[in-house]
């Protein structure tokens, strides 16, 4: 937005550079001549006004001209609303507003990635991940990323950290990949730590088939959410973390007591391990004469 002072300064410009005349510098800049020629003057209260509003931004850094504004008539100025912004601009009082990053143009996930649109249909089919957070007992930040076979329900990874990036995803994927093998297709949301080249590429590399769900689409990754409020009710909200290293320990446990002691009930309450144990792995035909089972809602 060019202010009115801008484009008056605009103008003084091209008359002093190209010698030319007010009329002609106001038809180069598409404005009228009194726009160009109008010379403000500031009002009697203007400097008691210009510091009344800098008294309330120091103290309200993030109200906006609307709310300056009406605590300005509430302890008595009478000013127009348009006034207190185009002072507020004038001064940078502005707060100013975060935009969400467009960096992953066109978001790659789709609808046609959700878990009822596409199951899983064998061990090993479809893997979902997703991230959930936390809190050491210092305040410290946790990071959990878990990985779910989809089919079988097995928690095939829990890692907590302070902070995960996506290379940090791939290299969890490929510790995973070399002792249980690939999967057909890794199911996510639009997270830039697994749809960003380190991770989409090096799944792409290796005959992985990324599904990215819808953005703003949970429930379509619906297995890992609800993994993920069992992982809260059992064991999240049950335990104190006293660091990372304390929360891999504790993971670690929660891992094996879900796949092998925990009975779920998509599984006609089997344990997950012992689900697996009669299921075929993908790519096979041997399924244990059993079908799909059906997402849980989150």
């Amino acid at each position: 937005m060019v202010t009115g002072g801008q484009q008056r300064a605009a103008a003084d410009h091209l008359r002093q550079a190209f010698g030319v005349s007010e009329r002609r510098a106001a038809k180069a800049l598409g404005r009228s001549r009194s726009t160009v020629r109008y010379h403000p003057t500031a009002r009697d209260d203007e400097a008691a006004l210009v510091a009344a509003i800098r008294r309330l931004v120091r103290r309200h850094p993030r109200w906006g001209h609307r709310r300056i504004h009406a605590r300005l008539v509430a302890i008595g100025w009478r000013v127009n609303r348009k006034r207190v912004r185009r002072l507020m601009t004038a001064l940078g009082c502005r707060p100013r507003r975060r935009l969400k990053s467009l960096a992953r143009k066109g978001f790659p996930g789709t609808s046609g990635n959700a878990c009822v649109a596409r199951p899983a249909t064998a061990r090993n089919d479809v893997w979902t991940c997703d991230f959930i957070h936390d809190r050491t007992a210092s305040g410290g930040s946790l990071k959990w990323l878990s990985v779910v076979d989809e089919y079988t329900r097995e928690l095939l990874v829990l890692r907590p950290a302070a902070a995960v990036t996506a290379a940090d995803v791939r290299r969890v994927l490929a510790r995973l990949v070399g002792w249980r093998g690939r999967p057909r297709a890794v199911r996510c949301d639009n997270g830039g730590e697994f749809v960003g080249a380190a991770v989409a590429e090096w799944l792409t590399g290796r005959g992985v088939e990324l599904m990215a769900v819808a953005p703003s689409s949970p429930w379509q990754n619906g297995y890992v959410e609800s993994f993920h409020g069992k992982l809260r009710d059992e064991f999240l909200d049950r335990s104190v973390f006293a660091d990372v290293a304390d929360a891999a320990a504790q993971a670690e446990w929660f891992r094996r007591e879900y796949n092998t002691v925990r009975p779920h009930s998509g599984l006609g309450y089997q344990t997950p391990q012992a689900f697996a144990a009669t299921c075929g792995m993908a790519g096979t035909s041997d399924t244990g004469g059993r079908t799909p089972p059906t997402p849980t809602p989150a």
